[in-house]
């Protein structure tokens, strides 16, 4: 590492936002085995155990530590984060359950490899104790895992540093109903601070920008953001003058996040058009899988690169599925997706799958911007939801029309009367219809023309199909026991 002996395999690339990022360029033998500290040796498992957390701060032969561990707030943000560290995987023990765990794994690896730089019996006790000699690096001996780590946690935890009362949080909340243009207004309980300010961007590569949140009182902060775009991340940082704490814990690399809305959200090019959260019989995929699809359509009269653009199921996870490079929609054109959590498949699967009881489906541009956005319920096995008219239109539950115009067909499920147990699909109907009903165990079906002439008259016990294809044009009343419903004929 930086601080360590080896410091010229320390490397940094500056992205295009001009932060500086580590590359990690070897960890091997990391726990205690290499113990040059760059201006010494580690020549103990004391020394290895109880090594300083602020190890070279006021040394110049390293100054890009010096000078950022000497700024206090700094100091306090590293040592929060490796607090974090400590308790989320050693305090409790799970590194150790880890070690177990890579151990089982590459066992009969290990055995067979004839250029280990340790026995395989170093191999099964070094997890625990110490081993001599042996080793591709500096050679010496090797202090146990555990041996190093659980005296090592116990001693940084019962350091002032650790045990400096820290910030905590409740109730972070954003104002209701963000809308891009506008500001949002974040706000939490904090105890034990004395400054905080809140971390925020709308580009989910991009450095976090930083406002200073303003102390009311009582423990409660508060800071306006600016809504820039659908989805911003945000963290909040906040300190006193012993130690400080993020929200979340692991911040930046875990935000919070809120999603915002357009104050007059029109339509654009693209739509979601149509989509099925329940499909059984209606469309099968390439490889004979019914799956649930989403079908987006163009309105414009050019064609249209979808290339890193999202959809998603989730508006707190706008960026949930990417759409494969070189992804075309054609003027006045559909595309069609299907939603399966099947990426290797051939063909646009997303990567993840719909929810027939209650959810959303998101279209968001290579900006993170909502291109279209509808929340639906209760959705019907084999009923799909779609726009009418085609393209432009409101949603509605329809007859479905996979990679097709929307031709209007509403569906029956709107037209129940009493209940809602009985579903009818497709209506309207040209060759015939599925009745579902639900609680299924022995269900008289009656089904009369519009006149009440008798047309149909059976127990039914499982999902029925009616043919339709000899019956006269016209609407027909549909009864499974205590539930009625209208089926248009075609």
């Amino acid at each position: 590492s930086y601080i360590g002996g080896f410091a010229q395999n320390y490397y940094l690339y500056r992205n295009e936002f001009g932060q500086f990022i580590p590359v990690v360029w070897d960890l091997n033998e990391s726990f205690g085995k290499f113990a040059r500290t760059g201006n010494g040796n580690l020549n103990s498992n004391t020394a290895k155990q109880q090594m300083d957390p602020l190890l070279q701060i006021n040394d110049t032969d390293y100054p890009l530590l010096q000078k950022l561990l000497n700024v206090p707030s700094y100091q306090k943000k590293y040592i929060a984060h490796c607090k974090t560290m400590l308790e989320e995987a050693f305090a409790n023990n799970a590194y150790y359950e880890t070690g177990l765990q890579l151990q089982e794994l590459i066992d009969t690896d290990v055995q067979a490899d004839n250029n280990k730089f340790f026995t395989y019996a170093n191999f099964l006790t070094n997890l625990d104790s110490d081993v001599t000699g042996g080793g591709g690096g500096p050679g010496g001996g090797t202090i146990g895992i555990a041996n190093l780590m659980n005296a090592r946690t116990s001693y940084l935890l019962g350091l002032s540093q650790f045990t400096a009362t820290a910030p905590s949080y409740a109730d972070i909340k954003t104002s209701d109903n963000p809308i891009v243009g506008e500001t949002v207004t974040i706000s939490a309980n904090i105890a034990n601070a004395t400054s905080a300010y809140i971390g925020y961007r709308t580009d989910q590569y991009a450095p976090f920008i930083k406002v200073e949140m303003t102390d009311m009182g009582n423990g409660l902060f508060s800071a306006n953001v600016p809504v820039d775009a659908s989805l911003t991340h945000y963290y909040i940082y906040s300190e006193n003058d012993n130690a400080g704490m993020f929200s979340p814990q692991r911040a930046e690399h875990e935000f919070h996040s809120f999603t915002a809305t357009s104050s007059n959200p029109p339509l654009g090019d693209i739509v979601i058009n149509e989509f099925m959260a329940s499909n059984d019989v209606t469309q099968a995929d390439q490889d004979g899988e019914f799956d649930d699809w989403i079908e987006l359509y163009n309105n414009s009269s050019a064609d249209i690169d979808l290339s890193g653009y999202f959809l998603s199921d989730d508006p707190e996870d706008l960026m949930k599925w990417e759409f494969p490079a070189a992804t075309v929609i054609g003027a006045n054109d559909y595309l069609m997706i299907w939603a399966d959590s099947d990426e290797d498949q051939e063909g646009l699967h997303a990567g993840f799958k719909l929810s027939a009881a209650a959810e959303s489906v998101v279209l968001v541009n290579a900006n993170g911007e909502i291109i279209d956005e509808v929340s639906y319920a209760d959705q019907s096995t084999d009923v799909s939801y779609g726009r009418f008219p085609n393209g432009i239109g409101d949603f509605q539950l329809m007859n479905p029309t996979f990679d097709a115009e929307n031709d209007g067909g509403a569906v029956g499920v709107g037209d129940v009367l009493e209940n809602s147990k009985l579903t009818l699909y497709p209506n309207p109907t040209k060759a015939g219809f599925w009745i579902s009903y639900e609680d299924l165990t022995s269900a008289q079906l009656n089904i009369t023309d519009i006149n009440g002439r008798q047309i149909l008259n059976q127990n039914i016990t499982t999902k029925t199909w009616v043919d339709t294809q000899n019956w006269i044009t016209g609407l027909y009343i549909v009864r499974v026991n205590d539930s009625i419903g209208k089926i248009l004929a075609r």
